[in-house]
Formats: structure tokens, sequence, C-alpha cells
């Protein structure tokens, strides 16, 4: 698997990373992805071409920094859900999309989400860099814990492949959702009320 980003840039202070991975983040909401220059990341990061180079080898590797970093964040997110609930499969879901629409961390997930989907000039590399990550494996390895976390008393015989399923389903509902409030599309209690609805759905099913 190529190695991505380099050593010196994760040797970089928390405040620096950010800056250059936020750099990326503002670039790419702006401008279609083959438009973007490296003149116009370093100047926004505060780094000279030098430095650049040091950390990346092109601005795919920077790309594929900041997809990673949004990837490990959602992730996250829905484990610490599941382990902090301890208890049912929709309390735990309910829990993530409370956090998901109230949390500003997340807002950047969605709008980098949204902006992939946008911009064809993207894709070539955000296919390959999910293939390099092992992006399945990291999902795989999140709803393992999310099963070993949540309470399965009331769910008869339900194995990782069950809720497996349970959470892509639910976390479809939860892209459905972000989305609509990113474009100010329905009240937010609504949006709440429709996930809900659909995550004690997918809790009955795995109860069967």
């Amino acid at each position: 698997m190529k190695k991505m980003p380099t050593e010196k840039f994760m040797n970089l202070g928390d405040y620096k990373k950010q800056a250059i991975l936020d750099a990326m983040h503002t670039e790419f909401m702006t401008t279609p992805y083959s438009e973007i220059r490296i003149s116009s990341l370093i100047k926004r990061a505060g780094i000279s071409r030098a430095s650049f180079y040091l950390y990346f080898e092109s601005k795919d590797d920077l790309f594929a920094c900041m997809m990673r970093q949004r990837r490990e964040r959602l992730e996250q997110g829905l484990v610490e859900a599941f382990r902090e609930k301890k208890g049912t499969f929709h309390e735990s879901m309910e829990l993530l999309v409370e956090r998901i629409m109230t949390d500003e961390s997340y807002r950047d997930c969605w709008e980098f989400c949204r902006r992939m989907l946008e911009d064809e000039t993207c894709r070539e590399v955000a296919v390959r860099t999910e293939a390099e990550f092992g992006g399945r494996r990291l999902r795989e390895k999140s709803e393992k814990e999310c099963f070993e976390a949540m309470d399965r008393t009331g769910y008869g015989e339900l194995n990782e492949e069950r809720l497996r399923c349970a959470i892509e389903m639910g976390l479809l509902v939860i892209i459905r959702i972000s989305m609509l409030q990113l474009d100010q599309a329905a009240d937010p209690r609504e949006l709440k009320n429709m996930a809900y609805q659909q995550f004690a759905i997918l809790d009955r099913g795995i109860r069967d």
C-alpha cells in the first residue's frame, strides 16, 4: 500500500497539519478538483512549495489524506455512539444522528462527501484512495467494535453480519438527512424524527 502522507507531515504539530488539510478543503469546495493548483494550496496553507513536496508527492496525496481524515472522523463517531450508549441499536444510532446534526465538526465531512459526488474530476483519486486506504476494512473494524459494545439482550441470535447490514442501512439514512440539513430542505426536528423511525424499523428487523 502506498504510504501517504510522508513521515515529515505526520510529525508536524496538529495546528500546522490541520492548516494544510483545511487549505485543500477550502480549495476543493470552491474549485473543480482538476483545476486546483499547488500554488493556490501552498499560498492558502502558508507553506513553501519545497515544504509541500516534503509532505506530499502530489495534490492527489493531499486530497487522499483529507479524504482519509473525514472517513476516520465518521467511523470514530459511530463507534463512540455505541460505546457510550451501551444500549440497543436504535438508541445508539439516535445518539449518533443527534451528534451529527448538532456538532459542527461533522459539517466538513458532509460538505466534503457532497462535493465528491458533484465533482467528477475527483472520482479517480477518490476510488483509488478508498482501495489503497482499505476503507472497507476500516468500516468492518468499526462495526465489529459496535457489535461488542451494544447491549444485545432481546436480539436473539444476532451476529456481526446482521448488525453490519443494519448499520450500513442506518448510515445511508444519516447521509440522506445530513444532505437535506445542509440544503436546509426540512426542519431539523422533522429530519431527526424521520431518522428515528427508520432506525426503529431496522432495530425490529434484527430482533426477528
